[in-house]
């Protein structure tokens, strides 16, 4: 059972580092800890805070796109993903870009 791997590092007068990964079998803890979650929030919050991360996908024409982030990685879609910590950066991000492009 192949549960246990060492990589040693070093010269000949003495180790400079030793790493040791051991594999222990895990336990299955899932449904515990769905059970003591659903104790805590039952349902899902009814409100969305401030300050979650989100994310938004944005349709830019790829003629856009060009003039936004030049050639390099540019695909046939004209769909891009754009991730924010907070809805007001989501918003300020999205005003900046607009802003950018051509009208």
């Amino acid at each position: 059972m192949d549960d246990m791997d060492m990589k040693v590092a070093g010269t000949r007068k003495c180790f400079t580092a030793i790493q040791a990964d051991l594999e222990i079998p895990a336990t299955n803890v899932k449904p515990k800890k769905l059970d003591m979650m659903s104790e805590i929030i039952r349902d899902p919050r009814k409100f969305k805070k401030d300050y979650r991360p989100v994310t938004e996908r944005l349709t830019i024409e790829l003629n856009q796109r060009l003039q936004l982030i030049g050639p390099s990685g540019i695909d046939e879609t004209n769909f891009t993903l754009f991730a924010s910590s907070s809805q007001k950066a989501m918003n300020e991000t999205k005003e900046i870009i607009e802003n950018l492009l051509p009208h």
